[in-house]
C-alpha cells in the first residue's frame, strides 16, 4: 500500500476514506470479510475489513460517477482512463479485538 494511502487510513479513522481503488492488482489478494492491518510510522495500526468488492470500468466510472475520479486518481497515482478496469474494495473500520477473535 502506498505510504500516502496508509497515512490517510491511519490518520483519518472513520472519515470519508471508505473505499480502496486498484488498477494494478496490488489488492488482488483481498476479498470480502478479510481484515487488513494498515501500518504507518509510529501511529497505532488501523484494522479495516473489506465489506464489498466489485469491478468498475473507467468509462462507467467517469460517465456515471465522475465524483470518484479524484479519489481514484489519488490512490492509483494517475488520472483514471476510460480503458481502466478499477477494482473497488469498500472498507469499514474493524477493531483489533474483533479481528483477533476471527483467527
Amino acid at each position: 500500500m502506498p505510504d500516502t494511502l496508509s497515512e490517510q487510513l491511519v490518520n483519518f479513522r472513520g472519515g470519508d476514506l471508505n473505499a480502496l481503488y486498484d488498477v494494478d492488482g496490488r489488492f488482488a489478494h483481498l476479498k470480502p470479510n478479510d481484515v487488513a492491518v494498515v501500518h504507518f510510522g509510529h501511529k497505532d495500526d488501523r484494522f479495516i475489513q473489506i465489506t464489498h468488492r466489485y469491478r468498475l470500468s473507467g468509462e462507467d466510472m467517469l460517465r456515471g460517477q465522475p465524483q470518484l475520479a479524484w479519489p481514484v486518481s489519488q490512490q492509483i497515482g494517475r488520472e483514471p482512463t476510460f480503458d481502466d478496469m478499477i477494482d473497488v474494495l469498500e472498507v469499514r473500520d474493524c477493531y483489533k479485538h474483533q479481528w483477533e477473535g476471527r483467527r
